[in-house]
């Protein structure tokens, strides 16, 4: 499934750059080697959360939306929750957890300030010590809670209708309007 740019089509799983040099040394400072798949994925989203600033496109871009490659947003060292997910994905497989236990996650979210849904990217992650899938959101709630302490991502009850996942190797969407969302990242 791909989104149409310049004459070359992108694939959602064209998003990871997973020999990206300047990725692995971002990897190789945290110190991870030892650490657990859940202590890895915590000490990457700390990563983000500290020194990759929130910037919405509207801000940083003259268009609406856009996603950006990881690369490109380390050039700029900011980014909107798309952008800072994406990297934070890229962080975690790199640092050796598992792909299947890492998938990005594109659907609806609330927003209580307006009381309205509102679209939103985050990661949900195979906690493989409590046997569940928990969210990792890098921008709209962000925390650092140790991942066995999180909710499961089903009963968070902010993170509403899911469009679609994907992570390097896989994509999945629930319909095919969802499928549509995936091609244009509408």
């Amino acid at each position: 499934t791909g989104v149409q740019t310049c004459a070359l089509p992108i694939y959602v799983r064209d998003f990871f750059t997973l020999n990206d040099e300047n990725l692995n040394n971002i990897i190789k400072s945290l110190h991870v080697n030892s650490q657990t798949d859940n202590q890895k994925a915590l000490n990457c989203l700390k990563w983000i959360i500290t020194n990759f600033p929130y910037k919405p496109d509207s801000s940083n871009y003259s268009k609406g939306e856009f996603w950006y490659m990881p690369y490109e947003s380390l050039y700029r060292m900011n980014g909107d929750a798309e952008d800072r997910t994406i990297l934070l994905a890229n962080l975690m497989i790199i640092s050796g957890i598992p792909n299947w236990k890492v998938r990005i996650t594109s659907g609806y979210i609330f927003e209580p300030i307006h009381k309205k849904q509102i679209g939103h990217t985050y990661i949900t992650f195979f906690d493989e010590e409590k046997e569940k899938w928990v969210i990792l959101d890098t921008s709209f709630y962000p925390n650092i809670k140790r991942i066995i302490d999180r909710e499961e991502y089903k009963k968070e009850k902010m993170y509403q209708e899911r469009w679609f996942s994907f992570n390097n190797e896989n994509s999945w969407a629930i319909n095919e309007e969802d499928i549509i969302k995936m091609d244009g990242f509408d």
